[in-house]
């Protein structure tokens, strides 16, 4: 049975209190009001209507915010509308609505979603973000250092740094990256009276005689000894083992230039509500771009909507056994503490002492624990070991992770599993180490949904225990720049000896930003805004989502579109799928037809966005032997590119003709199926989003002809059938004669050679 309104409401009351919010009436300082205006006058505009909060600037009648708090399952952009309207009545700026997992906010008098940095809001905020939103408007951008500098700036101050580092003999970029970590978090530690206002502790965390001001105010020839021999021991014994290490950097002059180029990033400028936000920052922009440190960083937005999901309750118990610098265990942390009354002393120790567990390979561990000290001390149970070496049963009620990619491991045999495939193995360690009703949260490359052997293996246990499971497909990209690699999201709820009675299959083509190198912000809403709705509502849409009842199919794939189709609105009605308009036949290879020795020229030809072209004519077939021939009609397409509009129709241009062994050839069948009408209408956005969906592959999108064959397109007729066959006629007489003429062209620019 789902909680009602009235439990949505009571846990945003605490979110409330917890971002300083005064919700008592009675009190004059009071900004909150239930079911109610602050005045009769405003209350009259209602018409007995009545907001679930409505939100005043301190000290004033000035309302700010409505909000609408409406039970788990409700439609929140109906309960967003409703609050739209409540806020027009009252000339109120802002307007939310939440069903207790999920917010959207919105900006009335522009007419916009509300976001921080690109990402739309996904947790309430305090009164001062609220005023800074009605002051600049729906889109924020935050600075979590001084505003004097850039994005851009700060990222080349972290490179300046590691070029240092670098220079000074730090040859891997763990140790680079643990150095410029450590100083990190002593500069921001001696910012933080307290660490997080809410958290309830707030006591000075480092004395200022061993401060970060203490160490820059330090001669020259006393800062490596005074850093090691006075500030390590102070935080060994506060913090424990992370700081035991010797600092790396030997050269006073080598530390003196890091210290000058780090003071300036001034944390108590930033406006953040949590500190270790500055923190996070500066981990992503020191791993950006910079390939040989090893590090992933996992989007934020994506983090917070799988935490969203997954729901985390106070005294559970929740597991990241490949923690990195330990930003889902943050995001769990900032979700119960956001939660829970953390003034109480009983409560917070809970949370900080006996909620949080993490284990990380290599050095990156002590960042974690630095990043959890900044974030309010959540630390206590972050470990650096193996993780696959030590196996755990039946202990945690969530393991939530984003596994390390591609990777080896010789600890196969410990999961039952006879292999090597690290991707297999991290996600049986994390499915054995959850209890009876647990909750798995994991993101996978894509090839983890569908590849035979110890994959197939470990997605046929989770789907024979699991009462539900749900799959997120993220879009190519959203790892930029780190990898291209494709992933997903399973998320899993273990039930021993039991064939889930819901799966439920949701597509994220936009995650709310670019899929390049640089991940600029995009406008409007994302996909990612209605994930919960979607789940909690069970809604099927394809191609956005599918909810099934049914069995899986043989091989337990686990991909989105093999349980559903991507049709184009045009062709649902009168349209036609591929595979009864084209054929394939068996590949013929240059070596099948002609010999090594022969001196007869053929054209070797190349497909790209502009369609097909002549790259060579040659006579040397040995370079060419295993390439396909092709002869005029053939359509032929690059598997890793089509996505992009790699495709193109071959012509009689030359006697023997032959293309890469890569490339996938098809044949027209069907006469009413123009071949040019059918190549542009592939190259069309609509189509490519569709080759998109049905792609499979890991690193490098793969589409093949069986793919092809799934895509229904719409059917012609009449005026606009002869229309394009009038189009198309001109296109291949043009096309021809261009042909010849390129030709023609090579031939006499040899006789110059």
């Amino acid at each position: 049975m789902q909680p009602l309104e009235a439990n949505t409401r009571t846990n945003f009351d605490q979110i409330l209190i917890n971002l300083g919010y005064n919700i008592d009436e009675t009190q004059e300082s009071c900004n909150v009001f239930k079911e109610r205006a602050k005045t009769k006058a405003q209350n009259k505009l209602f018409n007995r209507k009545r907001p679930d909060y409505i939100i005043y600037e301190s000290y004033s009648d000035r309302p700010i915010a409505i909000v609408e708090a409406k039970k788990i399952g409700t439609d929140i952009t109906a309960a967003l509308e409703q609050a739209i309207d409540y806020a027009k009545k009252l000339s109120c700026p802002l307007a939310f609505a939440t069903n207790d997992t999920f917010i959207i906010g919105y900006h009335v008098l522009e007419e916009k979603v509300l976001k921080i940095d690109g990402i739309e809001l996904q947790s309430f905020v305090n009164e001062e973000t609220l005023l800074r939103f009605i002051k600049e408007g729906p889109e924020l951008i935050t600075n979590p250092v001084s505003s004097v500098f850039t994005k851009e700036e700060i990222i080349a101050i972290f490179k300046k740094i590691n070029k240092m580092l670098r220079k000074e003999g730090l040859r891997t970029g763990q140790e680079r990256f643990s150095a410029i970590s450590e100083l990190l978090f002593l500069k921001l530690l001696s910012e933080q009276n307290d660490v997080a206002e809410f958290i309830g502790d707030t006591k000075k965390v480092i004395s200022k005689k061993y401060s970060w001001d203490a160490l820059k105010n330090k001669p020259d020839d006393e800062l490596v000894d005074f850093l090691n021999d006075s500030i390590k021991p102070r935080l060994i014994n506060k913090y424990g083992e992370i700081f035991n290490n010797q600092f790396v950097v030997k050269k006073p002059e080598v530390l003196r230039e890091i210290i000058d180029l780090l003071d300036p990033l001034n944390l108590s400028k930033a406006d953040t509500d949590i500190k270790g936000d500055a923190f996070e920052y500066f981990l992503k922009h020191i791993t950006n771009g910079v390939k040989d440190l090893g590090e992933y960083y996992t989007p934020r937005h994506i983090i917070k909507s799988i935490v969203g999901i997954v729901e985390p309750k106070y005294g559970d118990k929740i597991y990241d056994p490949f923690c990195g610098t330990g930003g889902f265990l943050i995001e769990v942390f900032k979700y119960l503490a956001l939660r829970a009354d953390m003034k109480n002393e009983e409560i917070r120790e809970v949370i900080k002492s006996k909620s949080i567990y993490g284990r990380e390979i290599s050095s990156t561990a002590r960042v974690a624990k630095m990043n959890m000290i900044l974030f309010g001390d959540g630390s206590t149970n972050i470990e650096q070991m193996d993780s696959l070496e030590h196996p755990v049963k039946n202990k945690y009620d969530i393991a939530i992770s984003n596994i390390p990619y591609s990777q080896e491991t010789e600890y196969g045999n410990l999961y039952k599993l006879n292999t090597s495939n690290g991707d297999a193995v991290c996600v049986k360690h994390m499915w054995d180490s959850l209890k009876q009703d647990g909750k798995l949260a994991v993101i996978v490359p894509e090839t983890f949904l569908y590849e035979e052997g110890p994959a197939e293996e470990v997605r046929k246990i989770i789907c024979n225990n699991a009462s539900s499971i749900i799959v997120i497909s993220l879009p190519r990209g959203v790892f930029n720049p780190y990898t291209p690699t494709k992933t997903s999201v399973i998320i899993a709820t273990k039930k021993a000896n039991t064939k889930p009675k819901e799966l439920f299959f949701y597509v994220v083509d936009n995650d709310g930003f670019e899929l390049g190198a640089r991940r600029r912000p995009l406008p409007g809403p994302s996909d990612l805004q209605l994930i919960k709705d979607y789940i909690q509502s069970k809604k099927s849409i394809p191609p956005r989502s599918v909810y099934i009842t049914g069995n899986l199919k043989p091989n337990y794939s686990l991909l989105p579109f093999d349980y559903m189709e991507h049709i184009p609105e045009n062709a649902k009605s009168n349209g036609i799928y591929l595979e009864k308009v084209i054929s394939v036949r068996e590949a013929i290879k240059l070596e099948d037809i002609i010999n090594e020795d022969n001196s007869k020229e053929f054209a070797v030809l190349e497909v790209s966005q502009k369609g097909i072209s002549i790259s060579d004519i040659t006579t040397d077939v040995k370079k060419y032997k295993k390439h396909k021939v092709v002869k005029e009609g053939d359509i032929v397409f690059n598997p890793h590119r089509i996505n992009i509009g790699s495709i193109g129709r071959v012509y009689n241009i030359f006697p023997i003709m032959v293309v890469s062994p890569i490339y996938e050839i098809f044949q027209i069948t069907n006469q009413e199926i123009d071949p040019n009408y059918l190549i542009a209408l592939l190259k069309t956005e609509t189509y490519k989003s569709v080759i998109n969906h049905y792609a499979k592959g890991g690193a490098r999108p793969i589409f093949r002809i069986n793919d092809l064959k799934r895509i229904k397109i719409p059917l012609l007729s009449g005026k606009d059938l002869q229309k394009i066959n009038n189009i198309s006629k001109k296109i291949d007489e043009a096309i021809m004669e261009q042909n010849k003429l390129q030709i023609e062209l090579e031939k006499l620019t040899n006789k110059f050679i």
